[in-house]
């Protein structure tokens, strides 16, 4: 999929949704752009709209010399089932690098948290990304 100027922050999200949900091996995810609060809607994979950076990366009059930012959080209601999550989604995006217009792609691990969601506990792991769009 070609990334245009006009739409770059939905582009993006598409790419890695359509990344995420087709390559990973969990079975009953939910992938998706916001939090169900659901708890028979667990486990979920949630990305975030990326953040574009106006600042060029590089020299020339190319838009693409730009990086930006976003988050995928993983939940689900036991803590083995995030921690695998995680696993499963990282594997996804870097075994088809080729299909995603960036590069240099960074993925962290933050805290994990907790929260009651229906009277029973909700794991999650955000993992913050960084990248610059493939020239």
């Amino acid at each position: 999929m070609a990334i245009n100027t006009n739409t770059v922050r939905a582009d993006i999200f598409k790419e890695f949704y359509k990344v995420i949900k087709d390559n990973i091996t969990t079975p009953n995810v939910v992938v998706t752009n916001a939090l169900v609060d659901d708890i028979k809607k667990m486990p979920q994979v949630v990305i975030d709209a990326p953040s574009i950076s106006h600042k060029r990366e590089g020299f020339g009059n190319k838009y693409y010399d730009r990086s930006g930012d976003f988050e995928i959080n993983i939940y689900a209601t036991k803590m083995k089932d995030v921690v695998e999550l995680v696993d499963d989604v990282e594997n996804a995006i870097f075994s088809n690098l080729g299909s995603l217009s960036v590069q240099n792609l960074s993925i962290d691990d933050s805290d994990i948290m907790h929260f009651q969601s229906g009277g029973q506990f909700v794991h999650s792991i955000t993992l913050p990304m960084t990248f610059t769009f493939k020239r």
